[in-house]
């Protein structure tokens, strides 16, 4: 320690210990700073420790930067002071503590940002799982009707499912909305026909049965035109004594009937007008009629308003 002397003639020598106490402010204001530092350091661990149980299970958690920042939480970040430290090895411990302080606060943004976007990918990773169990509930009856269709959409689901993964998160979430309305649009669709289809098959199992009461001859089990598109018309094809064969084609919305009657086939005319009023006890109501101009060879049954069927019984005349 350095003093200082002086004298005069009247009293003789002097000191004051000026240095001493500077040094011993020195030490004060180091160990203050590290003190301080401390607690800002340990607050910081806790925030991150915090948000680190935030962050949802999966890939996130399981990031090289997530293992970065375990390892730093867990490894000596405390120091050693001795009261025999002089003020400088002190000053040199809390610049110390203040870059550990700094890391500690790149350390938690790093943490708090992983934990947004994990937050993020799961809000919309969610929003499209439910998209695609839609999908999936109705998946059958989609493939049936709307094959190509629901085909497209699975493709683009999964297309939107893996730039989630990437991490663009805003191009996925841009697409949900669109999503939404064209599963919705599919599924409306799509059962619009099942019911066309149910209904047309009640329309299918009267005609069989007011053809049995009548005397006409089934030909073949009634089939799909294109065994491939469920949509396309149903053929049922009879035989008449009097009339010989008959093509009926039950479409989604009408009945098409191809006979060999001539325009003189007077009597045979009159059995189809038969045919179309026992169709009304089953509630579907026709009208027989043949091509506008032109010979009358393909009679048409136009069905009508048979919104509901009873459940198909034998009738006998």
């Amino acid at each position: 320690m350095v003093q200082l002397i002086y004298g005069d003639s009247m009293s003789g020598l002097k000191f004051s210990p000026v240095e001493f106490e500077r040094e011993i402010q020195a030490r004060e204001m180091a160990l203050s700073g590290i003190a301080s530092s401390r607690t800002r350091i340990e607050g910081l661990k806790s925030e991150i420790l915090r948000n680190l149980d935030e962050i949802p299970d999966g890939a996130w958690k399981r990031s090289p930067e997530i293992a970065g920042v375990k390892s730093w939480i867990n490894g000596a970040t405390d120091v050693y002071i001795d009261s025999t430290m002089n003020s400088n090895e002190l000053q040199k411990i809390e610049s110390d503590l203040k870059r550990t302080e700094k890391m500690a606060r790149e350390l938690l943004g790093t943490v708090v940002d992983i934990k947004v976007k994990a937050r993020r990918e799961r809000r919309v990773m969610l929003k499209l799982e439910s998209i695609n169990a839609g999908f999936n509930w109705k998946k059958d009856l989609l493939e049936k009707w709307k094959s190509s269709d629901s085909e497209r959409f699975r493709e683009k689901i999964e297309r939107a499912m893996e730039a989630v993964k990437r991490g663009d998160f805003s191009g996925a979430e841009t697409r949900i909305p669109g999503l939404e309305d064209e599963l919705r649009d599919l599924i409306e669709e799509a059962e619009k026909l099942e019911s066309n289809d149910r209904m047309r098959r009640h329309v299918l199992s009267s005609v069989k049965e007011v053809a049995e009461r009548m005397g006409w001859k089934e030909v073949s089990e009634p089939y799909l035109e294109d065994d491939k598109d469920p949509s396309s018309p149903l053929i049922y094809e009879l035989k008449s004594y009097s009339a010989g064969k008959m093509r009926f084609s039950l479409t989604m919305d009408r009945i098409d009937v191809e006979s060999p009657f001539s325009a003189e086939d007077g009597a045979c005319y009159e059995q189809f007008d038969r045919f179309s009023e026992k169709l009304q006890e089953y509630g579907i109501r026709t009208k027989f009629e043949g091509n506008q101009g032109g010979p009358r060879n393909k009679p048409v049954l136009k069905e009508k308003k048979a919104k509901r069927l009873p459940e198909s019984r034998m009738r006998r005349i």
